[in-house]
C-alpha cells in the first residue's frame, strides 16, 4: 500500500526520473497494472482541477493587481493569435511537455472551456505516461533482474533529463 502512495505522489508531482523509478518499483511488486492507469488518471485529473482552480482563484483575488491586468493582456493577444485547431495541438503538446498543474494554471488565463482544457491536456499527458511505460516494458524485458532493471531506468531517465536540459540551453542559431 505504501508503494502505492509514493507512485501517487510520484504520478502527482510528474518528475520524469521519480515517475519511472516508481513505476518500475509497483510493476516489479506485481500490482496490477489497471491499477497503476487509475492511480495515474485519479492524479492527472486532481492536478488538472487543482491548477485550474488556483488559476481561477488568483484572477479573481487579485483581479485589480498590475500583474492580473498585465497576464490578461497578454493573455487576450495570445487567444486571438491562435485559432481553435493550433489551440487544441498547443494543449496536447503543453500536456506532454510541461507539469500538468502547471500547464492548466497558466491555461485558465486563455479563453478556453475546462472541458476542451481538460480532454486536451489529457491527451498530452496520456502520451507522457505511454513513453513511460515503453521506457519500463523496454528494460523489464532487458533486465530481468529487478535491481538491474531499477538502475537502468535511472540512468536512462537521468540520461534524458540531462540531454534536454543540454538541448534546452545550447545556442540557437536560426
Amino acid at each position: 500500500m505504501r508503494l502505492l502512495l509514493i507512485l501517487f505522489a510520484a504520478f502527482v508531482g510528474q518528475e520524469y526520473i521519480s515517475s519511472n523509478a516508481a513505476m518500475l518499483a509497483v510493476y516489479q511488486a506485481h500490482y496490477s497494472v489497471w491499477l497503476i492507469h487509475a492511480l495515474f488518471l485519479a492524479a492527472t485529473a486532481l492536478d488538472i482541477l487543482v491548477g485550474y482552480a488556483a488559476g481561477k482563484w488568483i484572477q479573481r483575488r487579485f483581479a485589480d493587481a498590475k500583474i492580473t491586468q498585465a497576464a490578461k493582456r497578454v493573455a487576450g493577444k495570445l487567444d486571438s493569435f491562435m485559432g481553435k485547431r493550433s489551440k487544441w495541438l498547443s494543449l496536447i503538446i503543453l500536456g506532454f511537455i510541461n507539469y500538468i498543474y502547471v500547464s492548466a494554471f497558466l491555461i485558465a488565463w486563455l479563453d478556453v472551456s475546462f472541458f476542451e482544457m481538460a480532454l486536451f491536456l489529457s491527451i498530452g499527458d496520456l502520451l507522457w505516461y505511454a513513453s513511460e511505460w515503453v521506457l519500463i516494458a523496454g528494460v523489464s524485458i532487458v533486465f530481468p533482474n529487478p535491481y538491474l532493471a531499477f538502475a537502468a531506468v535511472l540512468g536512462i531517465s537521468l540520461a534524458v533529463v540531462i540531454a534536454v536540459r543540454f538541448i534546452w540551453r545550447a545556442p540557437r542559431r536560426f
